[in-house]
Order: structure tokens, then C-alpha cells, then sequence
């Protein structure tokens, strides 16, 4: 991602190398080749079987899945308050009070 900001410095646009740096440098890309180069590296190359590495695998996402859940569902929630009207309504009746907003949240 590193180079493709880079090149987007450096180079015209419509350059061909331009184009490239675009693709390896999309965060899907560069995740998915972060994730294949790992899986090489820290897995196969050490001798790990390839059921070993997708076991560790799985119980990483099972993590991650989780903590994901949990942020979507909290932004789903403070969409709620926004679309309903009770944002402004609690903004309003804190505005004039001497709580911290940290112990508000």
C-alpha cells in the first residue's frame, strides 16, 4: 500500500506501472498477499502440515469474527439512535450538565 501511494506521487497519471501499483496496492489485495506469503513462511516452510496451518487459521477468524460482530453491532446501534432522533435528544439534555462525557458513554 506503501508503494502504491508512492507511485501515485511520482508517476503520470495513465502510466502503466501506475496501474499495477493500483492493483498490489488495493487493502484487499495486499491483505490477501500478506496472508498467502504468512502462510508460506510462518506455516509451510517450517514444515507444518497445510491441516495444521488452516487450523490456525480457523481459530484466528473465529476471533476476529467475534470482535467484528461486536463493532458492527455497535455501529448498527448508534445508527438507530441518529435515525430515530434520540442522538439530538440526549446531546439536548446533556448539554447543560456537568457529567463527563467519558461517564456519559
Amino acid at each position: 500500500m506503501a508503494l502504491r501511494a508512492l507511485a501515485e506521487m511520482v508517476l503520470p497519471r495513465g502510466h502503466l506501472v501506475l496501474a499495477y501499483a493500483e492493483f498490489f496496492g488495493d487493502p484487499v489485495m495486499a491483505t490477501l498477499i500478506a496472508v498467502l506469503i504468512a502462510i508460506f513462511t510462518f506455516g509451510l516452510n517450517r514444515g507444518r502440515s497445510m491441516d495444521e496451518v488452516m487450523g490456525t487459521i480457523i481459530d484466528s477468524i473465529k476471533i476476529i469474527a467475534m470482535m467484528l460482530l461486536i463493532i458492527g453491532g455497535g455501529g448498527v446501534f448508534k445508527q438507530v439512535l441518529v435515525d430515530s432522533g434520540v442522538d439530538k435528544y440526549i446531546s439536548g439534555m446533556m448539554q447543560e450538565s456537568n457529567v463527563s462525557p467519558i461517564f456519559m458513554a
